[in-house]
C-alpha cells in the first residue's frame, strides 16, 4: 500500500491506484486498476474514476457547487446544490490544471 493511499485512508481504491504526489483527496474517493492521480490535485467527495484513468498534475474536480439558476438572487446567496456523485469511465486522460 502506498503511503498516499494510507495517508488519505483511501479504502476504496485498486491495490494498482497510484499518486504522483501530494494532493487534496476526500477518503471516500473510488479508483480502478491502474488509475493515476498527479500531484497537486483537489478531488471532492463523491468521485469515482475507472481503470486506466490518469488525471495530470493540478486536476481539480469539485462537483456540485452553487444554484446558478436563480436569476433574481445573487449567487453568493443562492445556496449550494445538493451534491451529485461524479463518475469519470475507464481510459479517461484529464490534462493538466
Amino acid at each position: 500500500m502506498s503511503i498516499y493511499r494510507w495517508r488519505y485512508s483511501l479504502k476504496n481504491v485498486d491495490k494498482s491506484f497510484y499518486m504522483g504526489g501530494a494532493s487534496q483527496i476526500a477518503s471516500d474517493f473510488k479508483a480502478g486498476e491502474f488509475s493515476f492521480v498527479g500531484p497537486g490535485c483537489i478531488i471532492y467527495p463523491m468521485v469515482e474514476i475507472g481503470k486506466y484513468t490518469m488525471l495530470a498534475p493540478q486536476v481539480k474536480i469539485i462537483g456540485g457547487d452553487h444554484v446558478y439558476d436563480k436569476i433574481s438572487v445573487p449567487m453568493i446567496f443562492a445556496g449550494r446544490a445538493e451534491q451529485k456523485k461524479t463518475i469519470i469511465g475507464d481510459d479517461v486522460w484529464i490534462g493538466f490544471g
